[in-house]
């Protein structure tokens, strides 16, 4: 996905449209758990019209993008990025109707993959993974290159 198509919460609304332009294709929504809370919601829709849709949530514990730019620009000063408890997002899934799993390795990983795409239906598989904040979202170079008028530059949040 280009910049514009690069924030936040983007990535199960857009699974849901790609699914209902190609309704006879496999499509994956690809989604960190930060991101995905965002749009929670949206696990109704894939309901409602039981959409073939695979969630695959790769769960840090962490809004990573904003934790990665809180790195970059004020020094690993941390606010609000990390979920101190974990939230149990097959359960929020299965809350919905929608069939989950946590897969313990790859080989378990792959089984999960081929069930899901076989079924048709909504699913959702949780991946745990590390936490990166050397990792820049595709969305920051703007920030860097902007030349604000200084009043305005106060007024930024980066």
């Amino acid at each position: 996905a280009g910049r514009c198509h690069g924030s936040l919460g983007f990535a199960l609304p857009a699974a849901i449209g790609a699914q209902f332009g190609n309704p006879d294709k496999t499509v994956l929504a690809l989604s960190g758990d930060g991101s995905l809370s965002m749009v929670l919601g949206e696990l109704e829709t894939l309901v409602r019209y039981r959409l073939p849709v695979v969630v695959v949530a790769f769960i840090n514990r962490a809004y990573s993008w904003i934790k990665s730019l809180q790195d970059l620009y004020y020094g690993a000063r941390y606010h609000g990025v990390d979920f101190p408890e974990p939230v149990d997002f097959c359960a929020v899934a299965r809350a919905f109707g929608i069939p989950a799993f946590r897969p313990g390795g790859g080989a378990e990983l792959e089984e999960v993959l081929v069930w899901a795409v076989k079924e048709r239906g909504p699913a959702f598989i949780e991946v745990a993974v590390e936490c990166l904040t050397r990792e820049m979202p595709p969305v920051h170079a703007w920030q860097r290159d902007a030349r604000l008028p200084r009043d305005l530059r106060q007024r930024t949040s980066y």
